[in-house]
């Protein structure tokens, strides 16, 4: 177990080495701190090693005594509780500060080369490694406490990425200076066999997708696909005549644009988000994957891929989350088109303290930062994209265009299921045919707000394959011909009506329209003589407690609810957090008589320690 704080002390004097060259490379850096670099380092360090015993509440004498250790402390168990009791660092948001000497290791790198990785390579596996090492050493495996960690350190994973994001741009002219001497022993020296508690990945792995050089970068892409070979793919799709020529004049659009551009001429401002509307189904995903490629072939994007997400990929469950999982999903996007599907549900029947509105804040602070490198298209069903779009004044200046996906004709739905089973190596019968489109138009005439599309197409043809199967499996010595072909019998006929009684969506919301019958039902009847006299009766009769005589009928209840969901809505005010610094006074043990600093870089005095480790 002494292994654990021999690595973790080695480790500990890696990040005090880096702090001291840092300190003599750039001495201004630190000036405002009114302390060494290194001494705030300590501070940090120290203060995140707190913030994981505050998560898991283990005070036991192994892990203050790492601690001690370590730091050169001499805290006992009670000590730190009591001391964690009053610093709060969860409260406070300890977890959205970026220690100062990540971003001294930023601004060191940056000096020398914007892909240059040398001093973060350093710092940021000290913080991955130091909660790996207190926790084996005191035998912790608390789940909790491992989420933590690695949400901390892919916070500081994330932020240098935003960073080198913003600095892109100068990388192509910037001179490459000589590396410096970064002599340092790296932590998988010190122990290479130990496993990582966390499961992160290396830093520089984590960093590749932003250091790599512009020619790797492009080598790894794949073949690049003319603007007319996308063109005829995007009119090779069933139906929708009237999204392809939205697509067609905003891709002409973007040409000349282009053009104006090769030739110096004033540029044309061209928003390329967009807005999808339209039922399930109709080909948003797969248009929305050509136009991707489309950007790229106009020179719009550097990559042309598609990210495609919903609200469970950028929301988060507590607080903090939801930026982190929203800002990975966006670097992920870069270069590329962000497909957010069921876009609505990130705020639909939402209060303003949903994480759903952070995850929309955050989306529109890394658009605003991405500008010329990311196109968002959110999708939905339209009247709830309008109702997405007004629910914040910064969505509505972003997406101004909008591309409806109009429902497949039954023409249009036939010929999906024709080209289904060609496809699949099956062929239909004549009768097969023509059933197949009374069944297509049938469906379509008594589609609801529910109605799938293309997806119900591929229901269909998947149940016709099945009847074909079932209808084979009895016979001997088949044919090719009878393998290949599709016949009448093969076909669902009730395929419309099952299809909506399987479907839950559709059942939940039948169940929701008996409901409004059965309250619509009981207020009317409250309000019919017979039940009013009853109800007099009732009150008038000796044998009747007081609440049941005063008992409210269904209309009544229904005003009363939405008198409390008003009142709830006036409650829950939209309030912000901000991550607020650490007193050292209070790790020191002095008394809170001091004002708290208004930023983290304004810290005051380090805490006191063991003098000869310092």
């Amino acid at each position: 177990m002494n292994n654990y704080i021999e690595m973790a002390k080695q480790a500990y004097r890696v990040g005090e080495q880096l702090a001291d060259q840092i300190d003599r490379e750039d001495p201004s850096f630190s000036k405002p701190l009114g302390r060494s670099l290194k001494d705030q380092y300590r501070l940090e360090l120290f203060s995140y090693m707190l913030y994981l015993i505050e998560t898991s509440k283990d005070f036991s004498k192994d892990r203050i005594h790492f601690l001690n250790e370590v730091f050169g402390y001499h805290y006992s168990p009670e000590d730190i509780e009591e001391l964690i009791g009053r610093l709060k660092l969860h409260d406070n948001h300890f977890a959205n500060m970026i220690p100062v000497i990540v971003k001294g290791a930023y601004r060191a790198d940056r000096a020398i080369s914007p892909s240059y990785n040398g001093h973060i390579d350093v710092i940021l596996p000290v913080f991955q490694k130091m909660g790996d090492f207190a926790a084996a050493y005191a035998n912790n495996g608390d789940v909790l406490e491992e989420v933590d960690r690695k949400i901390y350190n892919m916070a500081l994973v994330t932020w240098i990425r935003s960073q080198k994001d913003k600095s892109r741009a100068a990388s192509h002219t910037a001179p490459v200076p000589p590396m410096p001497d970064l002599s340092f022993p790296s932590l998988d020296e010190l122990n290479p066999e130990f496993p990582s508690l966390t499961g992160a990945d290396s830093t520089s792995a984590n960093l590749m997708s932003v250091s790599k050089t512009e020619p790797e970068a492009k080598s790894q892409e794949e073949p690049k696909e003319s603007l007319e070979e996308l063109m005829a793919q995007l009119n090779e799709l069933t139906g929708l005549k009237s999204v392809k020529d939205d697509v067609t004049s905003l891709t002409n659009l973007l040409k000349i644009r282009k053009i104006r551009k090769e030739r110096n001429m004033k540029d044309i401002p061209v928003s390329m988000h967009l807005v999808f509307t339209g039922n399930p189904g109709t080909g948003k995903t797969t248009v929305a994957r050509l136009l991707a490629k489309i950007y790229h072939s106009l020179g719009a994007l550097s990559k042309g891929q598609l990210v495609e997400v919903d609200r469970s990929e950028l929301v988060g469950g507590y607080v903090g989350q939801t930026a982190i999982k929203t800002q990975e999903v966006t670097n992920s996007a870069l270069g590329g088109v962000l497909f957010i599907d069921e876009a609505y549900s990130l705020t639909a029947g939402k209060d303003k303290q949903d994480f759903g509105y952070e995850a929309v804040d955050t989306l529109l602070v890394e658009m605003e930062n991405h500008r010329d490198d990311l196109v968002v298209i959110v999708a939905g069903y339209p009247e709830p994209m309008k109702e997405f779009l007004n629910s914040n004044p910064g969505l509505k200046s972003r997406f101004n265009k909008f591309i409806f996906f109009p429902d497949y004709t039954p023409e249009e739905l036939f010929d999906i299921f024709d080209g289904m089973c060609k496809k699949g190596g099956y062929r239909l019968s004549e009768a097969a045919a023509r059933k197949a489109k009374d069944i297509f138009t049938d469906l379509f005439e008594h589609r609801d707000d529910n109605f799938a599309n293309g997806r119900s197409v591929r229901n269909f043809f998947e149940k016709v394959m099945i009847n074909q199967a079932n209808r084979l499996a009895a016979l001997e010595d088949l044919s090719d011909e009878q393998l290949e072909t599709l016949e009448e019998q093969d076909l669902p006929l009730d395929f419309g009506q099952s299809e909506k009684e399987d479907d839950p969506i559709v059942q939940a919301a039948n169940a929701y329209q008996a409901s409004l019958k059965e309250l619509s039902r009981l207020a009317e009847q409250s309000q019919s003589p017979d039940h009013q006299a009853d109800t007099e009766n009732r009150t008038a009769d000796p044998g009747l407690d007081e609440d049941s005589a005063s008992m409210p009928d269904a209309e009544s209840l229904l005003i009363e609810a939405a008198q409390k969901e008003e009142l709830q809505d006036v409650d829950l005010q939209d309030q912000k957090t901000t991550a607020k610094p650490i007193d050292p006074s209070l790790i020191d043990g002095q008394p809170q008589d001091q004002q708290a600093p208004s930023t983290q870089d304004e810290l005051p005095a380090l805490p006191k320690g063991d003098e000869d480790h310092a």
